[in-house]
């Protein structure tokens, strides 16, 4: 009587291991009972044709499915196996199915003759191929899975054609291509020093454009960061200005793996030489602007007109007159004798009723740009055009 739980499981593993076992017999008993079958009727067959057991073996015989397989030269031929009387599980007779009146020995032996035609056939037209198609990889991976591809001569023209066909330049499709082409079976020692000489091409060209990407996106070629900033001037982010630190960063990176004399990092690295000159012309331009805008400046009087404008109100149930006003700026406090203003606008105005004049000093040259008509006085310069008072504006002498 099972008097703990612990007993019950131990119960449990035990049953399980003996079907585990049990089951493991079947299989091995089953594996066992299909070789010797296997050998049995693959013994049969070498009876049948004749063989030796070495010359048997060179046919690669595999039985399967009731069928045999012999395989010579790339060319298979499979021998159908005939199910005699059978004694409990195993066969009486081992026999095979045969073109009628024709010996089994006879079907094997044209099998093998045709098979060594269709091998010349085949390796005549990879040898042509790998001479006459110098040059084109298609001409070499076609024949990948060929039966001759393994042949002697085959993989001496194979080694012929790999070192007639070797990038001459670092273009890396080229390079990745011709390391691709498959060199299996060939050990020659030449060829390994090449393999090894294009991939250290390739190797290098993979870092250049590691390279040349990197300063193209103005990245840190070591690290992928950002050499620059970026800000929203409310329309799109703009990346800052190159620097001189960031072309030294790109001058040290190429140095350190001995790219700094190499065209294309100097073209590459160039363009970002030339952005900043023109940035640094650029600045120094508007340096000079600035300084002459303000040596031109000087702080002046404007007087604003405020004036009265009669309108009529669109509303039909009350079209009653009302009065606004409105502003323009001048030189002078008074009008002419005919009552003329002559504004800053570049204008003459004369109003029907003036509201009021007021006297309004500009004392920068931010107040003079803020100013509506300021675009009017502007003065072109060698460095640009520079905001300059209006002429005959009054100065205002600045407090010592």
């Amino acid at each position: 009587m099972i008097t703990t739980l612990d007993n019950l499981k131990s119960m449990g593993r035990q049953a399980i291991l003996d079907e585990s076992r049990q089951l493991q017999a079947q299989r091995e008993a089953q594996q066992a009972a299909a070789e010797q079958e296997c050998r049995a009727w693959l013994g049969a067959l070498q009876a049948e044709i004749e063989l030796s057991d070495e010359a048997f073996a060179a046919l690669s015989p595999n039985y399967r499915e009731g069928k045999i397989w012999l395989t010579w030269q790339g060319k298979a031929y499979s021998v159908q196996c005939e199910i005699g009387p059978y004694r409990g599980k195993v066969p009486t007779e081992y026999t095979f199915s045969t073109a009628k009146d024709t010996p089994l020995r006879l079907l094997v032996a044209r099998f093998m003759v045709e098979a060594e035609v269709q091998y010349a056939e085949l390796k005549t037209k990879v040898l042509a191929a790998m001479k006459e198609e110098d040059g084109h990889y298609q001409a070499y991976s076609r024949w990948l899975n060929c039966a001759v591809w393994d042949d002697p001569e085959v993989q001496a023209a194979r080694e012929d054609y790999l070192l007639k066909t070797i990038p001459t330049d670092d273009d890396l499709r080229e390079l990745m291509y011709w390391l691709d082409l498959n060199r299996e079976g060939l050990t020659s020692a030449e060829l390994d020093q090449v393999v090894a000489g294009v991939q250290q091409r390739l190797d290098r060209v993979k870092k250049l454009n590691a390279l040349l990407a990197a300063i193209q996106a103005r990245q840190d070629p070591e690290t992928g960061q950002p050499l620059y900033t970026e800000t929203d001037d409310g329309y799109a982010w703009q990346k800052s200005p190159v620097t001189r630190r960031e072309i030294e960063v790109y001058w040290q990176a190429a140095r350190a793996i001995q790219f700094g004399m190499h065209p294309q990092v100097i073209e590459a690295i160039g363009q970002h030489q030339d952005e900043l000159a023109r940035w640094e012309q650029a600045i120094e331009r508007e340096r000079r602007r600035a300084q002459t805008e303000q040596a031109a400046f000087f702080p002046f009087v404007v007087y604003r007109v405020e004036y009265g404008v009669v309108a009529e109100s669109d509303d039909e149930d009350e079209p009653q007159r009302y009065v606004d006003t409105k502003t323009f700026d001048c030189l002078a406090e008074r009008p002419d004798t005919g009552g003329y203003f002559l504004t800053l606008s570049g204008r003459t105005f004369k109003p029907a009723h003036i509201v009021g004049i007021e006297r309004l000093t500009v004392k920068t040259i931010i107040e003079l740009k803020a100013m509506p008509w300021a675009r009017s006085y502007r003065s072109e310069t060698e460095h640009g055009y520079v905001y300059v008072p209006p002429e005959r504006a009054e100065r205002v002498e600045e407090a010592a």
